[in-house]
Parts: C-alpha cells; sequence; structure tokens
C-alpha cells in the first residue's frame, strides 16, 4: 500500500459485510441481470450471463466468503469486475457506492480473520462508522485456490 495517495474503492455490503474493491477492477454495477444456471459447476459458480454479448461467469460473493449462500433472485445486484482478461460478475446484496480513502489509514488483514477471509482480504479501513474490508479481486475469482471438499 503507498503511504502518500487516495484511494478509490467501489463498496458493497453482503451478508452484512461492508466490503469493497479497488475502483481500477470493477467495470459497472448492474441489477436483474438474467443468470443461466450451469449444472455441475463449482459451488460459487451461481451461473453465466449475457452482458451485451459478452458471457461473464457469475460468483456468488456471499458463498465464496463463505458466508450464506442465497438463491441468486435474493443477489440481484453483480458487480461486473475484469481480471486476468476475463470479465466476471459478483453478486452482492448492496451496492455501496465509490468512497476515497487515504492509503495511510490502512490496516493489516486482522489478526486470525476467519479461514473465509484470510485469503482474499487485503486489510481495512475505519470509516465513520464502520469498517471497510479491502477484497482482493484476483483471489475472489481464482476459484482454483478454493477447497471444494
Amino acid at each position: 500500500m503507498t503511504n502518500n495517495s487516495k484511494l478509490e474503492l467501489t463498496t458493497f455490503y453482503v451478508d452484512g459485510a461492508f466490503v469493497g474493491f479497488d475502483v481500477r477492477f470493477v467495470r459497472e454495477v448492474l441489477k436483474n441481470v438474467g443468470i443461466t444456471r450451469v449444472p455441475q459447476s463449482h459451488r460459487d459458480i451461481t451461473g453465466l450471463a449475457n452482458v451485451r454479448g459478452q458471457i461473464a461467469s457469475v460468483i456468488d460473493l456471499g458463498s465464496r466468503l463463505e458466508l450464506v449462500p442465497r438463491p441468486p433472485a435474493h443477489r440481484d445486484i453483480q458487480v461486473l469486475v475484469r481480471s486476468r482478461g476475463e470479465t466476471f460478475g459478483l453478486g452482492v446484496d448492496v451496492a455501496g457506492g465509490v468512497v476515497e480513502v487515504d492509503a495511510r489509514s490502512y490496516e493489516s488483514p486482522p489478526v486470525q480473520p476467519p479461514k473465509s477471509l484470510e485469503d482474499v482480504v487485503l486489510g481495512a479501513f475505519a470509516l465513520e462508522g464502520e469498517l471497510l474490508l479491502l477484497l482482493d479481486v484476483e483471489k475472489i475469482v481464482d476459484l482454483d485456490m478454493v477447497d471444494v471438499a
């Protein structure tokens, strides 16, 4: 993390957790995207979405973070991100907006974070009345690192 710069973060809520990532990864936030289920897909994949002719894998962020998985109709907001040359939709509960934070207020991940978060949380920012967890988009979309037991 740089010491003297401002960061812009796209924020949202998943099962009550206030989370976000660097705005540079986010392409757009959409509501009510049609999702096609894919049989025998990874447990965190909700399905596929056609976004203006481009197919995107849709990941239930709550499931990915080992929070409470929900039916696609309950996570009808998709944060479209671009990572590793691909577009992914991340299903969230509520879009928060874009916040600017001071990089100097960045704190390392909490000691002993839950196992589901330790690999994907880069750190945290204490904002007015809330703690914002900064997520690593690259690791969120890397489903190969998830232990599928």
